[in-house]
């Protein structure tokens, strides 16, 4: 006949710690979510940047979060922005007029504007300008697409959805497992 003792002082320890770990739910909720936000708005920079030609830190700054709080776990991530002077992007002009490069996978694109384009250094950028009429003034800085209308172009959103969904839940279970880890080694 064989004897199986069970010792319940591990079994009260057991107890103590998913207690402890009951109320690290929330925090591995919180962290998870955010860290979810973080990721979302790296990889629309990235989307964006790989195809038009525009610098991270310009799609970085228009971009707004909502980070979540343990009174409030949800968050999300805002675009906003006017439209982008030509100087966000890389300018050639010559005898036969301005060009711009816009988007990575074409090539420089002819500005095409009546009166003729022109490149004019104004407060310390280079700007692409046009007369508004036959008279030296006034004059417009003329203007691109904003970078809400490159991720809008993009169709990132229903991209990013999906992707979004699988790093949180990966980042749920992660921070569901670092908690657990946590509340064993006390």
């Amino acid at each position: 006949m064989s004897q199986i003792t069970v010792d319940s002082s591990q079994l009260k320890k057991v107890v103590k710690g998913l207690k402890g770990f009951q109320k690290q739910m929330p925090a591995a909720a919180l962290s998870a979510v955010n860290r979810t936000l973080d990721y979302v708005g790296t990889k629309v920079s990235r989307l964006v940047t790989a195809e038009y030609n525009v610098k991270a830190g310009d799609v970085k700054s228009s971009l707004t979060k909502q980070r979540a709080k343990m009174s409030n776990l949800s968050a999300h991530i805002k675009s906003t922005g006017r439209r982008l002077t030509f100087s966000h992007f890389k300018i050639n002009s010559g005898k036969n007029g301005v060009r711009v490069k816009v988007k990575k996978s074409s090539g420089f694109k002819q500005v095409k504007t009546d009166p003729k384009a022109f490149v004019q250094i104004l407060n310390g950028h280079t700007q692409v300008m046009k007369r508004q009429g036959k008279a030296r003034n006034p004059v417009d800085v003329l203007r691109s697409i904003s970078i809400p209308q490159m991720i809008d172009s993009l169709h990132v959103s229903e991209q990013i959805k999906a992707e979004a969904n699988n790093k949180l839940a990966e980042r749920i279970e992660h921070e569901i497992s670092y908690r657990l880890k946590k509340v064993k080694a006390k």
